[in-house]
């Protein structure tokens, strides 16, 4: 029991930082036009629910078998199965991309048909959720490098790397805010995902030497 509560803590303390996110970009779309919160919110949303689906159509069916590996210490099936899984995510994540960018001529139509929506803010709701398609992807191979840390015991480093780029993030955002409004916000979360998710990356091949 001491042990698992030593595992938990770091998680626990990690999680009530990141839930303060949400506060920074609500602090700086308050500033930006009526109903940009809204607007955000909305891309995020979309933004989780195709995460949500790919997690479970891709991610969640591999991580029994990669804390069973883990447990065998056999790194090699490992590092397999996180290539492999990176670059599924990779090739959902540009069809993705791909649908979203087909369907530009046609998204106002499309968002508009259950929404009261300007051209103008559809317009803004698109490039908000094409800038989120680091979020996505990272989102999803973080994940996994996560559960494979978690797998030998080790919720430390994640936590410390999410506390770090986190800390780095808001500043971050802050400027992309300042420079590109609402769509810069967007992109900047890319960014502290991405580098996040670099970060992890490293720490994880130092771990599977």
């Amino acid at each position: 029991n001491n042990k698992n509560w030593a595992l938990m803590i770091p998680l626990i303390k990690g999680h009530s930082l990141y839930r303060t996110s949400p506060l920074v970009d609500s602090y700086w779309l308050s500033q930006s036009f009526s109903g940009a919160l809204s607007l955000y919110s909305l891309a995020q949303t979309i933004n989780s629910a195709v995460i949500s689906v790919l997690d479970k159509f891709v991610v969640v069916m591999y991580l029994p078998k990669i804390a069973v590996l883990a447990k065998d210490k056999n790194i090699t099936e490992i590092k397999i199965i996180y290539k492999a899984l990176t670059l599924k995510i990779l090739f959902f994540s540009i069809v993705f991309l791909v649908f979203m960018l087909f369907i530009e001529v046609h998204w106002h139509d499309i968002i508009s048909y259950g929404l009261e929506i300007s051209k103008e803010n559809s317009r803004i709701l698109w490039l908000v959720i094409i800038s989120f398609i680091c979020v996505l992807f990272s989102s999803l191979v973080g994940t996994i490098i996560n559960n494979i840390f978690y797998a030998f015991g080790d919720t430390k480093t994640p936590v410390k790397i999410g506390v770090y780029g986190f800390l780095f993030s808001v500043p971050l955002r802050g400027l992309g805010f300042i420079y590109g409004g609402m769509v810069g916000l967007a992109v900047m979360n890319s960014v502290y995902y991405l580098g996040n998710l670099s970060a992890l990356h490293i720490k994880l091949k130092q771990k599977l030497k």
